[in-house]
């Protein structure tokens, strides 16, 4: 009789799990639907980009997108970045992320620490695979970065209304520890409608930790992974012979790098991975960007934007 309560109640669970899977895609495949109707109506476009739309590095210029960065957008992310690195100095404002259960314990327990975070033994000794600012959008900056670039994603690649549902700064620094969580081989699990933005804070080279993905080394494009409930891969993991069996195919590893302002729009249902840095640490500013209806008056705002 056990058992079959057992059952009956993971059989429950999954139908309801994928009954809410289902029917958010549906309410966000509406949102869109109706946000790309009103922008023909309004401005007179039909555009729509956003499915399986790859990865394209933004460095301000760039003739894929003909997103542009103004004059005074390299002043905005510098004050923003000093702000970012004023908040994250205080551990209390950080989320850790550690392969070792043990290093993590510890760092639930920091009340009695009086340095910052970059001094904690466990940051110092490579302990450390993230740190996650708990709250970003009352940061110096961050609305005038999200009105820079958000407003041209939505023209150019949705032709819909669209706001930030998500947005974190974290740091990945020098960590010595096995590969873990978001620097294994994944794809997110999210909607199709949904994209990216990731910021380089500082100067990325291959020993900083740089985005990485699968692609083709002559077409470019990634290889996508359509989101689904239960996933193709537990909890979006890739497994390693997947990836090799790709790379038998031709496919390619490719780390984005880049200076400082260097900006990643991406789809992350491709196979991506972050990388632990080998030398010196990255810092990063990401959206997570939506479609919605009606369209709010704000891009980014702490009512509807919420940390990863």
């Amino acid at each position: 009789m056990l058992k079959v309560k057992l059952a009956l109640r993971g059989w429950y669970k999954w139908l309801n799990n994928s009954w809410f899977f289902i029917s958010t895609a549906w309410i966000i495949r509406l949102q869109y639907r109706l946000g790309r109707l009103l922008f023909r109506c309004i401005r007179c476009q039909d555009k729509e980009k956003v499915y399986q739309f790859g990865v394209v590095k933004l460095t301000g210029n760039e003739a894929a997108t003909g997103i542009m960065f103004p004059p005074y957008y390299q002043v905005v992310l510098k004050e923003f970045y000093e702000d970012a690195l004023r908040v994250m100095a205080d551990p209390k404002n950080c989320k850790f992320r550690s392969a070792n259960d043990d290093v993590n314990r510890r760092l639930e327990q920091l009340e009695n620490w009086k340095g910052t975070t970059f001094e904690l033994p466990e940051v110092r000794d490579g302990l450390i695979g993230s740190i996650r600012l708990r709250e970003t959008v009352s940061l110096r900056g961050i609305n005038t970065l999200a009105n820079i670039l958000v407003p041209q994603v939505e023209d150019k690649v949705y032709g819909a209304p669209v706001y930030v549902e998500k947005a974190t700064v974290y740091r990945h620094p020098t960590c010595r520890l096995s590969e873990a969580a978001s620097v294994l081989w994944h794809s997110d699990n999210h909607f199709e409608e949904i994209l990216k933005i990731m910021i380089y804070l500082n100067d990325v080279s291959e020993k900083q930790a740089p985005f990485e993905y699968l692609r083709h080394p002559e077409t470019g494009r990634p290889i996508h992974i359509k989101p689904k409930y239960p996933q193709t891969y537990a909890a979006g993991r890739v497994p390693f012979e997947v990836v090799e069996n790709y790379k038998k195919q031709g496919y390619e590893s490719y780390k984005v790098t880049g200076p400082a302002g260097t900006a990643l729009l991406f789809d992350d249902k491709i196979i991506h991975k972050g990388n632990y840095a080998v030398e010196g640490y990255r810092d990063v500013l990401v959206f997570q960007i939506r479609p919605c209806f009606p369209s709010k008056q704000k891009y980014l705002d702490s009512h509807f934007t919420l940390p990863f």
